[in-house]
């Protein structure tokens, strides 16, 4: 990276340390990928706590035969692969749709301050 590059996005540039945090967009970004990820490991804990505890306290249930499908262990973790795949996958549908225009956002202004920081210097010499 250019000199003027590392000058323009150096950390005294705001006074929280991060020069980022400043530029238009970044507050709603964190905030929406905290509550995405709070929400994802609130929900997986609910499915494997409770995954867990039917294990732990319901083991003759697992063991009971099911045709076609082996015993209700069997289906339950097949249950669990599926519930992986789904969380999974709302995840990252949903940080595509909700993220992706902030990070342009975020992004564009980054842009915009390293240019005009750029310009400026050019300017001064």
């Amino acid at each position: 990276m250019p000199a003027h590059s590392i000058s323009a996005l150096h950390p005294s540039a705001d006074a929280g340390g991060d020069p980022a945090a400043s530029l238009p967009g970044f507050d709603a970004l964190v905030c929406a990928r905290r509550r995405l990820g709070v929400l994802t490991i609130v929900v997986v804990m609910v499915v494997y706590v409770g995954f867990f505890s039917l294990v732990a306290f319901s083991g003759a249930l697992l063991g009971t035969p099911l045709s076609g499908w082996g015993s209700v262990a069997f289906l339950v973790m097949f249950l669990m692969f599926l519930v992986a795949w789904a969380i999974t996958w709302l995840y990252l549908r949903h940080a595509g749709r909700k993220f992706a225009p902030l990070e342009a956002q975020v992004r564009a202004a980054l842009l915009m301050r390293v240019n005009g920081s750029m310009q400026s210097e050019g300017s001064s010499k």
